[in-house]
C-alpha cells in the first residue's frame, strides 16, 4: 500500500526522522516509523486496520485515527483520487490501497 501527505510538513516528519523526533518524541517518531513501514507492507487499509486494531479508531466512514505512542496520533484518510465507497457512501477500506495522512501530533483524546 502506499501513503501521501496533505502538506509538506507532513511529508517531512514522516521521511525524516530527526524531523518525527523533533515534533512527536523519540518513543512517538519510532512508533510513527514502525506504522508507517506497516502500511507500506499491508496490500489495502482494511488489512491495516486488522494489523493494527487496537490502537486504530474510526472518526467516520471516511477518516481514521491511529493513536501512537506518548499520546501522540496519526489522521489518515483513503488517499486516491477517485473515492472507493461502499453503497453507504462509506470509504470501501478492501479497495484502497492509498492512505493519505492529514494530521500528526497529540492526541486531543
Amino acid at each position: 500500500m502506499e501513503f501521501t501527505f496533505l502538506t509538506a510538513r507532513m511529508k517531512e516528519i514522516c521521511e525524516r526522522r530527526a524531523s518525527a523526533v523533533a515534533q512527536l518524541g523519540e518513543a512517538a517518531a519510532l512508533d510513527l516509523e514502525r506504522r508507517l513501514a506497516d502500511i507500506d507492507a499491508c496490500d489495502n487499509a482494511l488489512e491495516f486496520q486488522a494489523l493494527c486494531a487496537d490502537d486504530l479508531v474510526e472518526l467516520s466512514g471516511h477518516r481514521w485515527v491511529l493513536h501512537l505512542t506518548d499520546g501522540c496520533r496519526v489522521e489518515l484518510v483513503a488517499g486516491h483520487a477517485k473515492s472507493r465507497l461502499t453503497e453507504t457512501g462509506a470509504s470501501d477500506w478492501r479497495k484502497v490501497t492509498r492512505l493519505r495522512i492529514e494530521a500528526i501530533g497529540e492526541s486531543n483524546e
